[in-house]
């Protein structure tokens, strides 16, 4: 990385790169400078850390500090308190004859010119360079002067120059008309020459007939009953913008700051507001932009019309400012977690393209990424509507307390959009009798610094207007992806304030009102980011962007779509607290007999073959494939020696079952991890399937390790497909049902939904098979199957060690649920349980589920599922026609049969089934973990 040149570093958020380059510069005795983006960055992590990181002792780092730490200018200030709100404050010409010279901040570059390194921001040098431009032989260009001596010159943070700096003005509110009276500044006009052309300039736009009619026309759109249909923003050319070389308009900018300076000090005697004053600057950043935005926001049923420019001085004095710097053996080096589609190139001459680098492999040396987990709502909080931030208040309220209750012995960060919605959440927890600090997106603690917290509570992304942009843009797509790319920017910096940056405690960011599509939208980085599609929804909620990168990408963390609050807390704690316990569920089974896992037995095996006879537990049948019709078929006999070298050489594929018929007894269980995205799956469905079985293989591997259950792991064949082999001492398959779903349960996902789960079964008849797996290390379809030894998956084992657990005491815990759940069925009298509508009829979420997948044609539901739905919807008050409608899509439906078997119920007067018989018997097609009577009614 330390070549001559311009570079480019990529990496992931607090992977540590700024301190280490600096640092580094440090150790190589290179003086360096670093550009932040906060004052904030520059004292806690340049300074600070980059001193207690380098090995050369002493190490000298000066922050080159904004004037208002200027000793005279402080005074000034005591003098005249309306400086203090002022963006700029003079610097002296001459600073050698102060009597505060050899104690004041902002001479320390003059008086240490040999210190080894020197920070300041972007802000800063703005204003350094904006000095030099009015007047030469200033205290100014002798502190750039000082620092041009650097060897290394790092930009961090650069993304923030791609946005540039706006100023808007509001012209016109729909309460109060327009906003400005011109004439007030007269009197100002006649003594101050620059703030004369400033004034003459914003009232030569204010008075122009088009840009009046761009007003009423985007105020129109605004006060539309669906405004948010309207695109709220109109492009204008600026009649008073003179096309002046731009070290001209510097030069002007210069003069009328000193002028805005002596203005504010005697504003009284001009009959003039500060807030008067201060509008000054934005009609100077209007008044000199040929391009301008004319749009509207809606904000509590008031319209502000707001005229918007880029401030176009503030990145090319820092582009000048990079430019002074380049020259031989000099290292410019820009970094940031989040490049987006800016060419960085124009900040050097000859515009030349910076070598794009690494930070450490895939840019998160430390592998910080691993570490942190980032949880989904199902829901989005919205700007407007009923599920808007301001409705849904008390809802945010109450969840964000729950989770500082759940954690209340460590420190929880909670970021909001804004200062005035943290303001809001801050004062709603303290009439809660919960209070806690709120901060909010791009506020100073969200970038580039380091916090104790490792539990965030974001309440929605970084969004912002869906014009921001539209003033430094030239068309309306170019717009959208600039603001998407602010919102992944400013939302993944904020969120990583909770990451350990070495690597090691876990972290997890409660991301409430925030969609799956905009969590991992906000997670992916690589070289050359690119927004290439924007799908829009209705009234913009859930846009679903397409997002590439060269290559593989930097590091990415967990993300994971939770379907309720709960489940987040469930996710939340298993992530933070995975080993030897459970956090939440203390229900769970699993660690009330965790410690019974460390009676192992093993064996090695060094053949294929005794592997694969380990498997089979069926001596009288198993499956064999036909790669014909593709399917599989029940062959009524044992598996010879012969046809399990011919399933492993690749002649034949066979599954084997995996429950035994006569005693009941397993000998293993397994999970099928498996990404296989729908033939007709757009580029992007099946990369996000993809990632998906990449992220529960992860998962899993982790859960397993950490709670100490052995397991083999087979790449089945197709890429990305994967099966966990978890072999047991021989017991009964209701314990090892129990068992496999618990895990799935307690990573958050659904048994045989999300991750497919054998046993599928608690118990078979003598003349029932079950399920079957196919066997490893076959190939089927060209596809090898490999098992993985030594952190590489193979087509041969060698001293693959098998470990058996025994799982036995697991049937009691399995049992003794039953009993309870039976129990609970009879103890309870009309217990509350929670109901859905079909048309007209209340039933339960259950049932509702299961009408659904009947209707869709969703499998065979076995008669005892339609059985249960029959006798629900039967005590619904539904009528026999209606009822048989559920049943049209099931391959044996005969309506005849069917209105008769309903008859013999309706004659019997069957009641309901009880929810704990529907647990144990169809759980696996509807879900009962899903159903809000879960836990009420003693189901579990």
């Amino acid at each position: 990385m330390f070549q001559q040149g311009h570079i480019e570093v990529y990496k992931t958020t607090r992977a540590g790169a700024t301190t280490s380059l600096n640092a580094e510069s440090g150790n190589r005795k290179e003086r360096f400078t670093c550009i932040v983006p906060t004052n904030k960055i520059a004292d806690e992590t340049i300074v600070r850390d980059s001193i207690n990181f380098c090995e050369k002792p002493g190490l000298d780092v000066i922050h080159v500090k904004s004037n208002m730490n200027c000793i005279k200018n402080q005074e000034l200030c005591e003098e005249y308190p309306d400086l203090k709100e002022l963006q700029y404050l003079p610097l002296a010409d001459k600073c050698e004859d102060c009597e505060h010279y050899d104690t004041c901040p902002i001479t320390a570059p003059l008086r240490r010119p040999n210190a080894d390194g020197f920070v300041l921001t972007y802000a800063k040098v703005a204003a350094l360079q904006l000095a030099v431009m009015f007047r030469e032989g200033t205290t100014a260009e002798k502190i750039l002067n000082s620092i041009a001596g650097s060897r290394n010159i790092i930009l961090d943070e650069v993304h923030e120059l791609q946005y540039g700096r706006q100023q808007e003005y509001i012209v016109y509110d729909s309460k109060n008309g327009y906003r400005t009276d011109f004439n007030k500044y007269s009197s100002a006009c006649q003594d101050f020459e620059y703030i004369k052309n400033v004034i003459e300039q914003m009232k030569a736009i204010a008075e122009d007939d088009t840009f009046k009619i761009k007003v009423h026309e985007v105020l129109g759109g605004a006060e539309s009953p669906k405004y948010w249909n309207h695109r709220l923003s109109l492009d204008y050319q600026n009649p008073a913008f003179t096309g002046q070389e731009r070290d001209a308009r510097g030069k002007e900018t210069a003069g009328f700051i000193k002028e805005l300076i002596e203005l504010t000090k005697h504003r009284e005697d001009y009959n003039l507001s500060m807030e008067e004053v201060k509008a000054l600057l934005q009609f100077n950043a209007i008044g000199k932009s040929f391009k301008l935005s004319i749009n509207a926001i809606k904000d509590r049923g008031i319209i502000q019309i707001k005229v918007s420019a880029l401030d176009f001085l503030y990145v090319d004095t820092i582009r000048k400012f990079t430019m002074s710097m380049q020259g031989e053996g000099r290292r410019i080096i820009l970094t940031t977690a989040t490049f987006c589609s800016k060419d960085y190139s124009d900040f050097f001459m000859g515009k030349v393209s910076p070598l794009k680098t690494t930070f450490g492999q895939h840019g998160d040396p430390t592998n910080n990424n691993e570490k942190m987990l980032i949880l989904a709502d199902n829901k989005k909080y919205n700007a407007i509507g009923d599920r808007s931030r301001y409705k849904m208040r008390p809802e945010i309220i109450s969840r964000c307390i729950d989770i500082l209750e759940s954690y209340e012995e460590e420190e929880v960060l909670i970021i909001a959009l804004s200062k005035e919605e943290a303001r809001s959440i801050e004062r709603g927890l303290k009439q809660a009798g919960r209070p806690h600090p709120v901060i909010y997106y791009k506020g100073s603690e969200t970038i580039g610094v380091t916090s104790e917290a490792r539990i965030m509570i974001a309440i929605g992304i970084a969004n912002k207007p869906l014009n921001a942009f539209d003033s430094i843009t030239e068309t309306v797509e170019e717009s959208k992806k600039l603001l998407y790319e602010s919102v992944h920017c400013d939302t993944w910096q904020a969120w990583s304030r909770v990451k350990d940056p070495n690597g090691k405690n876990p972290s997890v960011v409660f991301a409430l009102g925030c969609c799956i599509d905009d969590v991992r939208a906000c997670v992916k980085w690589g070289f050359n980011r690119q927004i290439t599609g924007i799908e829009e929804h209705r009234n913009g909620c859930r846009n679903k962007l397409t997002i590439e990168y060269e290559g593989s990408g930097i590091t990415q963390p967990k993300t994971i779509h939770c379907k309720n609050f709960e489940e987040m807390l469930t996710h939340a704690g298993n992530h933070r607290k995975l080993s030897k316990k459970v956090f939440l569920n203390s229900k769970n089974r699993l660690c009330n007999i965790i410690d019974g896992f460390s009676d192992l037995e093993s064996k090695v095996y060094t053949v294929n073959e005794e592997f694969l006879k380990l498997i089979i537990n069926r001596e009288d049948l198993y499956k064999l494939y036909n790669p014909v019709t593709t399917r599989y078929f029940d062959v009524k006999k044992s598996i010879s020696s012969k046809d399990i070298k011919d399933h492993l050489s690749g002649k034949m594929t066979i599954g084997g079952y995996q429950i035994d018929n006569k005693t009941n007894l397993v000998k293993w269980l397994c999970f099928d991890v498996d990404a296989h995205p729908k033939p007709e799956a757009t580029k992007e469905e099946i990369k996000a399937c993809i990632e998906e079985a990449e992220k529960q293989k992860g998962q899993l591997e982790e859960f397993l390790n950490k709670l100490n259950i052995p397991f083999v792991l087979e790449l089945s064949g197709r890429e990305h497909s994967y099966h966990f082999w978890i072999f047991l001492k021989p017991v009964d398959a209701s314990a090892a049902y129990a068992f496999g779903r618990d895990i799935i349960r307690e990573l958050g996902y659904k048994p045989n939904t999300d991750i497919e789960v054998f046993p599928k079964q608690e118990h078979i008849n003598p003349d029932e098979f079950g399920n079957f797996v196919k066997l490893p290390l076959g190939i089927k379809s060209g596809q090898k199957s490999k098992i993985m030894q030594e952190g590489k998956f193979l087509r041969k084992i060698s001293n693959l060690e098998i470990k058996f657990i025994d799982i036995s005491g697991y049937k009691a815990y399995v049992d003794e649920a039953k009993k309870a759940r039976k129990k609970a069925a009879r103890t309870t009298e009309n217990p509350s349980v929670s109901t859905v509508s079909i048309g007209e009829y209340k039933v339960k979420p259950c049932v509702l589920t299961a009408s659904k997948m009947l209707l869709h044609g969703k499998g065979d539901a076995g008669n005892f599922t339609r059985l249960f739905i029959a006798r629900e919807l039967i005590s619904a008050g539904m009528q026999p026609g209606d009822i048989c409608k559920f049943f049209e899509t099931q391959p044996d439906y005969n309506k005849e049969k069917t209105l008769y078997h309903i008859g013999q119920i309706m004659k019997k007067d069957y009641p309901p089934i009880p929810c704990h018989t529907v647990y144990e018997k169809v759980n696996n097609f509807i879900g009962c973990e899903d159903c809000p009577n879960f836990w009420k009614c003693g189901v579990y």
